[in-house]
């Protein structure tokens, strides 16, 4: 082989080098394009992922709160309503003692 076809032969392979470097560089920037937007992509499910469970949590949160209302609200009108004939149930014997009290005044005398 000569020297011009060995600088031949060189520039061939060189040149063979360079393309075959331009596809590979060519096929990593669509590799990592399809990478970033795969990133996105992920990164937009698990932040959507995200917002559906802490609204499911906070209604979860909301619901077992009014529930908890509510029982509290059950109570206190039990206690009031027990507190009501308590009062009343006071009131009907401090009633009848004093008349009790008028009437045997009113006999003694």
């Amino acid at each position: 082989m000569t020297k011009a076809q060995a600088f031949l032969r060189l520039m061939d392979l060189d040149y063979s080098m360079q393309e075959s470097s331009k596809r590979l560089e060519q096929k990593l920037a669509k590799l990592e394009e399809h990478y970033q937007l795969r990133k996105q992509e992920i990164i937009q499910e698990y932040t959507r992922k995200m917002e559906e469970e802490t609204a499911e949590a906070f209604q979860q949160i909301i619901k077992q709160g009014e529930e908890e209302v509510e029982i509290i609200k059950n109570r206190t009108i039990r206690q009031l309503e027990e507190m009501e004939k308590n009062f009343t149930r006071y009131k009907d014997q401090i009633s009848d003692e004093i008349l009790a009290r008028i009437f045997d005044i009113k006999r003694e005398k």
